[in-house]
Parts: structure tokens; sequence; C-alpha cells
């Protein structure tokens, strides 16, 4: 099972999220199904029943990516991800997150914030790369060229820990001041204390004073 502190974090930004997409104008909702083949949690209870299961490293049997908070109110793109646990050998979660994002047309670029493979692999630390399909290939990503390699470049976040890789998620997607900072303080705005505890940990991950 995953940490409390991330779940604690997921569940009111997945809340916030999902409320943006219900408002996002139609044509963006539009290129969007097209894009994820309908499989958008465009329901409130559909978000939180994700972030339960990829609690408990359950696969969903019909996943739906995630609309994720819109607080830049952008007219040409939108964000969405999808979170998704696999056991180690020790019975332990390891985390993932796929995010897609939604730029001109009904063109899409997919990413995957992976943990460290062993330490004997090539990718043995936390990294995030070009996916050019979604869902065990069932969705593929009509933004990113055949050509382009999806295996390198694979940037190192520095982390394998699941917080703070959503937190670099969520930092690539919305920028840090005004952006994922600003999404904190209005999902805890009644929880002062935690507010500190996640930009405190957002300022280490991010390697900022």
């Amino acid at each position: 099972m995953l940490n409390a502190e991330l779940i604690g974090l997921m569940k009111p930004y997945v809340q916030r999220g999902v409320a943006d997409w219900r408002d996002a104008p139609a044509p963006i909702r539009q290129r969007a199904l097209v894009c994820l083949a309908n499989k958008i949690a465009d329901k409130e209870h559909e978000a939180l029943e994700a972030i339960e299961k990829f609690r408990n490293g359950v696969v969903l049997v019909q996943p739906r990516f995630i609309p994720m908070p819109n607080i830049q109110k952008k007219e040409t793109h939108y964000f969405f991800f999808l979170p998704f646990g696999k056991s180690d050998e020790n019975g332990d979660i390891r985390a993932y997150f796929d995010l897609v994002v939604l730029v001109e047309d009904q063109k899409c670029l997919g990413f995957r914030f992976e943990p460290a493979d062993l330490p004997d692999r090539a990718h043995g630390y936390g990294h995030v790369q070009l996916c050019h399909s979604m869902l065990g290939g069932s969705i593929k990503v009509p933004g990113i060229p055949e050509w382009l390699p999806d295996s390198y470049p694979a940037f190192s976040i520095a982390t394998s820990d699941p917080l703070r890789m959503f937190l670099s998620m969520a930092t690539a997607a919305h920028g840090h001041h005004g952006g994922v900072t600003q999404i904190l303080k209005e999902i805890f705005q009644d929880r002062p204390i935690a507010i500190s505890s996640y930009l405190n940990t957002l300022k280490s991950t991010l390697g900022l004073p």
C-alpha cells in the first residue's frame, strides 16, 4: 500500500481536476475524447476509484485518464494522468504515472514517470521518457512521430519516491510558482500545516532553497 501522504494529496488534486474539466470548453473536451478514445474520468467517483486502486496496487479493469487541474486556463491544450502500481519481489508497490498532453487539433504527447529499475539496468534511476502508446498499447499517441525513440533520452528526476514523482509530474504540467504551488494552497486552504508540508517536499524535490 502506498503512503497516506501521497494519497492525501492525490484525492483533492483529482477532485479539483475533475471539477475544472467539467468547465472545459466543448471543443477541448471533444478533442480530448478523440485523442484518448473516450477513456477519461468525467466523474469524481471514477477518479477517486482510480486513486484507491492505485493505493492498493490493483489494476483497473477499465482505466480512465484523470483530468489535471487547469489553473492556467489554457485554451490550446490540457493535461491528463493515469497512476498505476506494480508490486515488486518484496510486495512493495512501485508507482508509475502516465502523463498525456493534449496539444493541437487531436494530437497528444505522452510521457511516463518511472521509478528506478534494478541498479544493474540501464534505467536504474528515476526517470521520465516519451511514450508512443498508452494502456498497454491500446491507445496510440498521435503527436509523437514513430521515428522518435521512446526509450532514450530517459531524463533523470532524481527520485523514485512516489510522492516526489507525483510532485515532479504536477510541476511539469503546471509550472512552479503560480502553478503547482497555487494548486496546493487552494486544495488545502483550510489545512495550513498540509500546505507547508507539501511545499517543503516540493522544494526539496526540485532542489530549491
